[in-house]
């Protein structure tokens, strides 16, 4: 539900720069082995841990799921032999501080044969919501809407955060493909819900769909909803 684990944010691309930060605001050197830095991390208060002072980009995240060749063998992924994705060298990036973004460690990883073939084990039940992309917004943008320049601002942090190449040609065809051209002004409300509709479906929706289509292609029974109740204003529960 509202996630996959193909979204550009489900894994976390280089966690050892966080993971140095959390240490070094602990009095633990990032250069202990592994094991030495998880022990050392263990006999700090939560406090220390919990005000590392991590500053995460925007529609990113700092901990979570990651792909290190351990834990989740990469094998001869040096160079993948199913896609000629180079390993090697979007590690060599990283350490330069170039980056492997997430969107290529999903295709290179979880893309593969072996692991989609994974899927053939379960019928599988995924969906969407009406609006996925809310939390992007604050409370008067969603109350009175966004004016383009906004737009812009929240897309290409989006754009930047999230890809490696061709930034500019990829923000430009967002804009384009997410905009009514046939209103000749164009209100708040209805910028708020291109971008709310663009962010949601590059975050969610896209790669719930590629979920469903990669499963159903190997004759699981594939079941995909779209949930658009929408409570009134104020229904909340206190």
């Amino acid at each position: 539900m509202s996630g996959s684990g193909l979204s550009p944010w489900s894994l976390v691309a280089d966690p050892s720069k966080y993971a140095a930060i959390v240490a070094i605001h602990a009095n633990c050197s990032p250069e202990l082995t592994p094991p030495a830095l998880l022990r050392c991390l263990r006999e700090r208060p939560l406090e220390a841990l919990m005000s590392a002072p991590v500053q995460v980009p925007d529609f990113a995240y700092a901990f979570g799921p990651s792909v290190d060749g351990v834990v989740i063998d990469t094998g001869d992924l040096l160079i993948n032999p199913e896609n000629g994705y180079d390993w090697a060298g979007q590690m060599a990036q990283a350490a330069i501080g170039k980056g492997a973004n997430a969107i290529n460690i999903i295709n290179a990883v979880l893309m593969r044969k072996s692991s989609v073939a994974q899927l053939t084990k379960y019928d599988l039940m995924l969906g969407v919501t009406k609006a996925e992309a809310y939390f992007a917004f604050s409370g008067d943008d969603v109350q009175y809407g966004i004016e383009a320049d906004r737009r812009s601002k929240i897309l290409k942090s989006f754009v930047r955060n999230t890809y490696s190449y061709h930034l500019s040609e990829i923000l430009a065809t967002i804009i384009n493909e997410y905009t009514d051209w046939e209103r000749p002004v164009q209100h708040p409300i209805n910028i708020r819900d291109e971008t709310l509709e663009a962010l949601s479906d590059a975050q969610v929706v896209a790669p719930m769909v590629l979920t469903a289509d990669t499963h159903s292609a190997l004759r699981r029974n594939s079941y995909l909803y779209v949930f658009d109740y929408q409570t009134k204003y104020g229904d909340y529960p206190q």
